[in-house]
């Protein structure tokens, strides 16, 4: 089988995803991958060792090209870009990490002999009450294609086999497919506990928030927890951000945190965080704090946590506390997260919140590959 996968950019799980697909397919003796990415992810390939084998290839593409800031105008680009490539490359599965990136538009330009798979990582069934009329008519013109077209192969819904399920009943096809989020296993043994490094006493409850920093992770929350906190609390607290600062929230951010750092201790790392720091952060808190504003996406967070058994706090409301529940992974908070999150702090401070690893045993690798390559 002749596969090809195909991102816009590689931000978030895409270089994971793209990793895994082609360790998968470097050891099969009748398949071959082309890999079809933008240059821009030359600057991260070191994070991972990469297979050098006959049957992976390397297409790269000017990432600029296809970004013009309006989604319809960006999917049409990629669609035509992605088209070209296929029909040199001649590919019989085309894997699309990023599904609508190309919607509507690539189904209409494709070559004869391609059948697409997706992904799916924003599901509209959770925000559809309160979303408006032209975002409900758009969704239902990219499902009901997505149901009913013959080039679409699978549609996969990333970490939620309710709907999934619903899904199909509702568009009366059996096309949509449930498709874990692996987690990516990391060696314990290279992985130390960093508080001395990063001057955290013992003696601290140390909250972590980690990943891109931007507004819909609702990073902005945990400031506005800090200023309702009193003094006493502050003083036994020990807030951890770790992750690039998204412009959307950076003036915001630094703000707060400059009006915030000299009542409790704030540590900030604005930068790129390699996998293995993100391990160390998760071995060396008490908590991770993810007061997610998109409440219809999985999160890659949850499984670092769920290595090290340290609880997650999230907002009620999506599929992350779904996910919480569901698999033990911490605490779910409901009503006001921030008026909420205060009023736990006492058992917070008495560590009587646990984490699991109950996740880490359904979300493997080599699970993920087995769905998506179809095997």
């Amino acid at each position: 089988m002749r596969y090809l996968a195909f991102v816009t950019n590689i931000h978030g799980h895409f270089m994971e995803y793209i990793h895994h697909i082609a360790m998968s397919i470097a050891k099969s003796a009748v398949d071959e991958l082309y890999i079809v990415v933008p240059e821009t992810i030359k600057e991260k390939q070191n994070l991972f060792q990469w297979p050098d084998t006959a049957n992976i290839h390397w297409v790269y593409f000017e990432e600029k090209r296809l970004k013009t800031g309006r989604p319809l105008r960006d999917a049409y680009y990629s669609s035509k870009e992605l088209s070209r490539i296929c029909r040199e490359v001649k590919p019989q599965q085309i894997i699309l990490l990023l599904l609508f990136a190309t919607m509507p538009f690539l189904p209409f330009m494709m070559p004869r002999g391609c059948k697409i798979s997706g992904i799916i990582y924003n599901i509209y069934l959770y925000r559809w009450r309160r979303q408006g009329i032209l975002m409900k008519f758009q969704d239902v013109i990219k499902y009901f294609m997505l149901s009913r077209m013959k080039v679409f192969n699978k549609v996969f819904i990333l970490n939620d086999a309710t709907s999934t399920a619903m899904l199909n009943k509702i568009w009366h096809t059996d096309k949509f497919t449930y498709l874990i989020d692996p987690y990516l296993p990391l060696d314990k043994d290279k992985i130390t506990d960093c508080r001395k490094e990063l001057g955290i006493s013992t003696d601290k409850t140390v909250f972590s928030h980690i990943g891109s920093i931007t507004r819909r992770k609702g990073t902005l929350y945990i400031f506005d927890i800090i200023t309702k906190m009193k003094q006493s609390d502050r003083d036994k607290s020990c807030f951890v951000f770790a992750g690039r600062i998204w412009g959307d929230v950076r003036e915001d951010f630094y703000r707060q945190y400059a009006t915030l750092r000299d009542t409790v201790q704030i540590i900030v790392k604005d930068e790129f965080c390699p996998y293995e720091f993100f391990g160390q952060l998760c071995m060396s808190s008490d908590y991770i704090v993810l007061p997610y504003m998109n409440t219809c996406n999985s999160s890659g967070i949850i499984a670092y946590a769920a290595q090290f058994s340290t609880p997650v706090i999230v907002p009620a409301g999506g599929m992350v506390p779904k996910l919480v529940r569901r698999y033990h992974i911490g605490k779910v908070i409901g009503g006001d997260f921030t008026e909420s999150f205060i009023s736990e702090l006492p058992a917070f401070y008495s560590k009587q919140i646990n984490g699991s690893d109950q996740y880490l045993r359904e979300h493997t690798i080599e699970e993920f590959t087995a769905q998506i390559l179809e095997r």
